[in-house]
């Protein structure tokens, strides 16, 4: 069993692995779709919400001093609280992940050093297990994020809230803005605990004010079997990069 300290620092570095490896990108892939994968149609059904709320977020509320940023932020952040994955979907871009130049470890698609990934990032961590990395089609990505939605428990209560989805803040990490958010639900049918979630968002390209993000990382916040957290769970602001978290207001 991977201590749960290791898995923490371990998603660190996934983080950032998978980061380098965006960078690495020669040209802008903005509308492209995965070989093999669903392609969007132009008419989009509306977004469905599981957690539709009365109090969405509006630009004004950003905390961060990058207005190109802030546009897509608070979209982001309105489809978390909404639990809303289409637009999660929208806000997201493909990528792709030579297995030759990356840590395969963290990515099962890499049977041989001769493939190459492409597709949409979703990657967690359980207590039990590696870090883990899938890159997905456009409908499996879709069909994740739908199935860890519906996965949370709205009556779970601990010190940190309730278990609907919530956005914590944004902070700097790497290059990048990463949106935190937590809510509480299970995974393989795992008993219902907080998680961590983690948008991280990058420009189109150098000189672009487009920014996007690749996937989805998620992780348990709390390990109740360790002595991880013998003193207690980790504050909310001190989850992802160590850069200060930057809160982001309620609605109104």
């Amino acid at each position: 069993m991977v201590q749960p300290r290791m898995a923490f620092g371990s998603l660190l570095l996934l983080m950032t692995l998978v980061t380098a490896a965006c960078a690495e990108r020669e040209t802008a892939r903005a509308g492209t779709e995965p070989s093999g994968t669903q392609t969007e149609t132009a008419e989009r059904d509306a977004p469905t919400t599981v957690f539709p709320t009365s109090s969405p977020h509006a630009l004004a509320d950003c905390p961060v001093d990058d207005e190109a940023f802030c546009r897509v932020g608070v979209e982001m952040v309105n489809a978390i609280e909404a639990g809303d994955a289409e637009t999660i979907v929208q806000l997201s871009r493909p990528n792709e992940y030579d297995c030759s130049r990356i840590q395969s470890d963290f990515f099962p698609g890499c049977v041989t050093t001769d493939v190459v990934l492409d597709g949409y990032t979703f990657a967690y961590v359980f207590p039990s297990a590696w870090p883990t990395t899938d890159v997905l089609s456009r409908a499996d990505y879709l069909a994740r994020l739908e199935v860890m939605f519906a996965s949370v428990d709205i009556s779970y209560e601990d010190k940190n809230g309730g278990g609907a989805p919530a956005v914590v803040g944004v902070k700097k990490c790497g290059g990048g803005w990463t949106i935190t958010w937590t809510a509480a639900w299970s995974d393989d049918g795992a008993p219902v605990q907080r998680m961590a979630g983690f948008f991280e968002f990058v420009v189109q390209d150098l000189g672009s004010d487009e920014w996007f993000t690749e996937g989805a990382w998620t992780m348990p916040l709390a390990y109740p079997e360790s002595d991880w957290f013998r003193e207690g769970d980790p504050p909310l602001d001190e989850i992802a990069c160590g850069d200060p978290t930057m809160p982001w207001p309620v609605g109104h």
